[in-house]
């Protein structure tokens, strides 16, 4: 496990986010959702001379959709002083259009990168900077037992509707997600960030994803943000079939210790 500690960045008080819309808030925990979208169309194959083994290399696909399904945007998240909540959260891991191959479906693993896409206040498409965030809010008050908590996560199998094929195994993976900042109330926070953090879309599988540790507190926002494009899919590359594939992926924040 990794482990940080933490600045204070900014000072507390009465805390509401900018936005009209009003995100029911629990002292105990909340949920947030995101969207995860991959379609699939045959292609890929082309016409190659043979080249010498070993040297062969896939041509890298660019793959635009225009289409990702939002969730509730980062600026209509609000809160009160006392509250544990999530004040940001992702709102879709896009994978595009992708092409299928007789290639693709012989490779042992097959991984896409996610495209640089979530929504901006305005719903603009793609968004601008790339970075996707986690953003938890600790306002209890500091060393009355409400000093723990942990985000964990899970999702649903990628799904077509109209076929209801499955991509079974598949797996997310958010890389390089380990940059968390905090201000604390009372003293330096200590956050722990899992050291890989994968999704297994099965619908049952939970992972952790980053939190407190006993003895530990947090207060205030703390941020675990990723490129949008370090977000991976990864499958068995007889898994890749033609369809359009939907997962929604489930995080949690709980009052519990991280373990």
């Amino acid at each position: 496990m990794k482990k940080m500690t933490l600045l204070c960045v900014a000072a507390l008080g009465t805390v509401a986010l900018a936005g009209t819309v009003k995100v029911d808030a629990l002292q105990n925990g909340d949920a947030k959702t995101t969207n995860g979208i991959i379609k699939m169309q045959a292609g890929g194959d082309t016409d190659i001379l043979p080249k010498d083994p070993g040297t062969d290399k896939d041509t890298p696909i660019d793959p635009k959709d225009p289409n990702p399904k939002p969730g509730e945007p980062d600026a209509n998240h609000v809160v009160k002083e006392g509250d544990l909540a999530f004040t940001k959260n992702p709102k879709v891991f896009n994978f595009g259009m992708q092409n299928v191959s007789a290639k693709i479906q012989a490779q042992g693993l097959y991984t896409v990168k996610a495209l640089n896409q979530d929504t901006d206040d305005n719903n603009k498409i793609p968004f601008t900077g790339g970075i996707q965030t986690l953003q938890v809010y600790d306002g209890r008050p500091a060393g009355s037992n409400l000093d723990n908590w942990q985000v964990a996560v899970k999702a649903t199998p990628f799904t077509d509707k109209a076929t209801q094929k499955t991509l079974v195994g598949a797996t997310l993976h958010l890389n390089n997600a380990n940059s968390a900042k905090t201000c604390v109330r009372d003293k330096a926070g200590d956050v722990t960030v899992a050291p890989t953090i994968a999704i297994a879309t099965d619908g049952q599988t939970t992972s952790a994803v980053f939190g407190v540790e006993n003895g530990n507190q947090a207060k205030g926002h703390t941020d675990l943000s990723w490129d949008a494009t370090d977000v991976e899919l990864q499958m068995a590359g007889s898994e890749a079939k033609v369809g359009a594939f939907q997962s929604v992926v489930t995080w949690t924040l709980t009052d519990a210790a991280f373990k």
